[in-house]
């Protein structure tokens, strides 16, 4: 299953864009019928080496700092965060040559964050935190011989990733969280390599699913939704419905939790959102603010889950922001 939600919670929306010019995460928390909400970053980063969010689970959000060497695990709900330093880094390797994924184990109620080393002349091994016993595990494990599109993807204990081999075959890697274990997933049929098109790897309404759609991108674009009906067999890939065309160019960037696909186009050279049902054929538009940077997004509801792990700890105010704490 993907991460569980509480339905005494509103399904929210983790926007996050990024200043073009010197790499500055902006994260906007959205809603139905509500103006987009600001969230700063309650800890201090280099500009030099910003942060990234990795993924949000649960109410949990995970940060990364420094070049991939510090990982922050924030609960903007309970302004709760706590940095944690990431061991077996390599001082030679910036976070260009890893990849992060966070994700919910659900059988152990367990959260993970997985640190893979994608170079191979990179001999860190694979890391992996696990908030319930509040440390890290170096794996010796094979880790496919391809190219990762950065992203991870959360669904039923497993984190996935679209991945290149030998710039032939595009594949999906998968990682077991409970296992600790690299698989491999073909697409969809109709989904192989072919440089005219692009994908995304999403989650609709709890299964790992696929959005296909042709490049370049034009005002004439479709875009077909494929899911796994049945996870981790091949031949249940399903496509569900085709969505287009649209009188502008459009790109999906997402699925909400409530499984409205969420797009992104160019308004007059500001970057704007807006979420398509599939059922209604229906249109709502976000309040974005006309930015003009790319968008990311994540599935966010606020929760009451702590960063602490482990031993229960102690939570401390800092003063530079007397609304957040620290968890030592």
């Amino acid at each position: 299953m993907q991460c569980q939600y509480s339905n005494a919670y509103e399904p929210k929306l983790l926007g996050v864009r990024t200043d073009s010019e010197d790499l500055t995460p902006d994260i906007y928390l959205y809603s139905f019928n509500h103006m987009p909400q600001n969230l700063p970053l309650p800890f201090s980063y280099s500009f030099e080496h910003p942060a990234s969010v990795q993924g949000s689970c649960n109410g949990l959000v995970c940060v990364t700092l420094n070049e991939g060497s510090t990982i922050v695990l924030w609960n903007p709900a309970t302004r709760q965060f706590r940095p944690i330093r990431v061991p077996f880094v390599n001082a030679w390797f910036s976070d260009m040559s890893t990849t992060f994924g966070f994700g919910f184990l659900p059988d152990e109620n367990d959260y993970k964050v997985v640190r893979i080393p994608l170079r191979k002349s990179n001999s860190t091994p694979v890391s992996v935190y696990s908030l319930g016993s509040d440390s890290w595990r170096a794996i010796r494990v094979a880790v496919p011989d391809m190219t990762f599109r950065l992203g991870a993807v959360s669904v039923n204990g497993f984190l996935h990733w679209l991945a290149y081999q030998l710039k032939e075959i595009e594949l999906i890697v998968s990682f077991d969280l409970r296992n600790e274990v690299f698989q491999q997933m073909a697409m969809p049929d109709s989904c192989g390599f072919d440089y005219e098109i692009k994908r995304e790897i999403v989650v609709l309404k709890g299964s790992l699913s696929v959005i296909v759609y042709s490049a370049p991108l034009t005002a004439g674009n479709s875009f077909e939704i494929w899911v796994m009906t049945e996870y981790g067999l091949q031949e249940s890939w399903t496509k569900k419905f085709t969505i287009g065309t649209f009188s502008t160019t459009v790109w999906p960037v997402g699925v909400w939790s409530t499984g409205e696909i969420i797009f992104e186009y160019l308004n007059h050279c500001s970057h704007e959102l807006f979420l398509y049902d599939s059922s209604s054929q229906e249109i709502e538009y976000f309040p974005t603010h006309g930015y003009m940077h790319f968008f990311r997004v994540f599935d966010y509801v606020e929760s009451l889950v702590s960063v602490s792990g482990g031993r229960k700890r102690s939570c401390r105010t800092f003063s530079f922001m007397a609304d957040y704490r620290r968890c030592a």
